[in-house]
């Protein structure tokens, strides 16, 4: 460990939390290489291990490697060439990793979106970046069919989660020609017709590592407007992988990580994927997202590593069959996405002692704008409960005054958190009034990423987050509810004058929140409260996202008002919960396939 030095009250200066690396973790020089090329030579003496596992289909690093060069070879002969954009929308699954590597291979920027996103906010994601092509589940097609009439996109490829499968895909056959008739001639064609066009050499082309080389755009939600496009780095995302692999966390060649988040989330790229296959170990991809099911995936698979949402370990907490389980073969499980209540997390910790696993819950903390994790519970002594870890080595984190100067708060004082990292994204794609919003140069000459959360730094130098200054509104599940696109369906109704959704305690779990939408009506218009409801959200359950449908909808006369003028968003939450808990809310819908 790092020498002690004496404390001078500022985190940022002081850096106590370096007292819990080595001098060689401290020192590490950052990879000079792309995405591809970085994972590629963590494992160039270990082509025939496993590297990704799917559906019970093993796939190792060799054949990892031959399928993202074909993938590559398919892009280049569709005429795809460094700095244009694709547009990926698939689940967890081999085909999503071959894309994101191929893509980096070439320097193409990949844009990562939700399958199920809804055709309004897909088409404003593909006119930000202008792609032109779109890779989708072929049972999300409905989402993206009409991308060619109002955007750039001239060919969508539809893929089967069952792609990698070939007994499985044979089965199903009928179903699969089925959806081939569904779109055939509309710019449409499959993944199998893809992969025909293995033309062009991309071994010839392969980009060599420039600094600050675009990779992938992951989506984000703001406090206002469509939800914005982080740009993420190879520098990035590659600062994280070895951060952590050569982190106290003593991630291993050889051992399995169960992958459970999504590729289009920052925690499921950067973490679930990008880390764990530079730490050369087998990857566990599970297509569907349902925390329901974890505790039957870790009995199943024994994974040495997870990393999961707060609403997984709730699932865990409440299962008999993990009660009587041995697992001794877990490390380190790791918890992200949002906060964890201290009573589940002193639970959870019991029951894995129990269970025979020598670590606690293992927190970490982190955004879409800086590629996942920033800080980590990376040993017991600073597994404070209620902490989410320390900065990795090469992180700064402190929080500053609300004030607007830019005056660094000391220990334990509450302010923004803020990071100064190389995992910090280069900004908002397109958008560069809202990055110059969160990207700031202080008078430190560093440039910090403001996150929006409230929390401190103790003396150890533990971070505490303590609440949110931003409003999106994080569900159990880890899902990320954006009040703007509920907010702005609902103001397509003639009847309303304006809308604030905010979010509210989730009754049926012990965290997490809910949207619920405050609706204002036109001045000198009658209307009949339960059918204006029942009308808004069938719209909204028609036209949006489905996990930032509200729950509710309260007809409010006027707005909580802050001393300044502004809309009180949390005093607008404290009146449903003080006058409204007792309404039965009405039932957001889950898509699974």
């Amino acid at each position: 460990m790092s020498e002690e030095k004496e404390l001078t009250g500022y985190p940022s200066i002081d850096k106590p939390w370096l007292k819990y690396y080595t001098e060689e973790q401290i020192n590490l020089a950052l990879p000079k290489n792309t995405a591809y090329q970085y994972m590629r030579e963590c494992n160039k003496n270990n082509l025939d291990a496993c590297a990704l596992e799917y559906l019970g289909k093993k796939i190792t690093y060799r054949e990892l490697f031959k399928n993202i060069d074909i993938v590559a070879n398919c892009l280049l002969s569709m005429g795809v060439k460094k700095g244009d954009i694709i547009t990926s929308c698939l689940a967890n699954m081999p085909e999503s990793a071959y894309l994101i590597y191929a893509a980096n291979k070439l320097g193409v920027i990949i844009d990562l979106i939700d399958p199920f996103t809804v055709n309004e906010t897909m088409a404003n994601y593909c006119n930000n970046t202008q792609s032109k092509i779109v890779f989708t589940l072929d049972i999300a097609y409905k989402n993206v069919e009409k991308l060619p009439e109002n955007t750039n996109i001239e060919r969508i490829v539809l893929v089967s989660p069952t792609q990698s499968i070939k007994l499985l895909k044979t089965l199903l056959r009928i179903k699969d020609s089925e959806t081939k008739k569904a779109y055939k001639g509309k710019n449409a064609i499959s993944w199998d017709d893809f992969i025909k066009n293995n033309i062009v050499d991309s071994k010839k082309l392969a980009v060599d590592y420039e600094q600050n080389l675009p990779f992938a755009i992951l989506h984000t939600g703001g406090t206002t407007g469509i939800p914005k496009g982080a740009l993420l780095s190879v520098d990035n995302v590659n600062s994280l992988a070895s951060q952590f692999k050569n982190s106290p966390l003593e991630m291993n060649n050889g051992e399995t990580a169960l992958n459970l988040m999504p590729p289009f989330a920052a925690y499921g790229l950067c973490n679930g994927l990008h880390l764990h296959l530079c730490c050369g170990m087998k990857v566990i991809m599970i297509p569907t997202y349902e925390p329901n099911k974890i505790v039957e995936q870790i009995l199943k698979h024994k994974p040495n590593r997870i990393a999961c949402a707060p609403a997984h370990y709730v699932h865990i907490a409440e299962s008999e069959k993990i009660k009587s389980a041995d697992l001794s073969f877990l490390k380190r499980p790791i918890v992200g996405g949002d906060t964890l209540n201290t009573k589940l997390e002193e639970e959870l910790n019991e029951l894995f002692a129990k269970a025979g696993c020598k670590d606690k819950i293992t927190k970490g903390y982190g955004l879409t704008e800086t590629a996942s994790g920033i800080c980590v519970c990376v040993n017991k002594a600073v597994n404070k409960i209620g902490s989410v870890g320390i900065p990795m080595a090469k992180n700064i984190v402190a929080a500053f005054s609300l004030s607007g100067e830019e005056t660094e708060c000391k220990y334990n004082e509450e302010g923004e958190i803020c990071i100064c990292s190389p995992n910090n994204m280069l900004g908002y794609y397109n958008k560069p009034e809202e990055t110059e919003k969160v990207l700031k140069t202080h008078k430190d000459g560093k440039v910090w990423l403001h996150t929006g959360d409230l929390g401190y730094v103790d003396e150890d130098g533990n971070v505490f987050i303590k609440g949110r200054l931003k409003r999106m509104i994080i569900q159990y599940s880890g899902l990320k509810a954006n009040p703007f696109e509920a907010e702005r369906e609902i103001l397509k109704n003639v009847n309303v004058n304006s809308v604030v959704v905010v979010g509210i305690k989730d009754p049926n779990h012990n965290q997490g929140q809910l949207p619920v939408a405050f609706v204002k009506t036109e001045e000198g218009v009658s209307v009949n409260e339960q059918d204006l409801i029942a009308e808004l959200h069938k719209s909204c359950e028609d036209n949006i996202t489905y996990y930032s449908v509200p729950v509710d909808y309260i007809i409010i006369d006027t707005y909580p008002r802050t001393p300044i003028g502004k809309i009180d968003f949390k005093e607008l939450t404290n009146i449903y919960e003080r006058d409204y808990k007792d309404r039965k809310i009405l039932k957001q819908k889950e898509l699974k396939f």
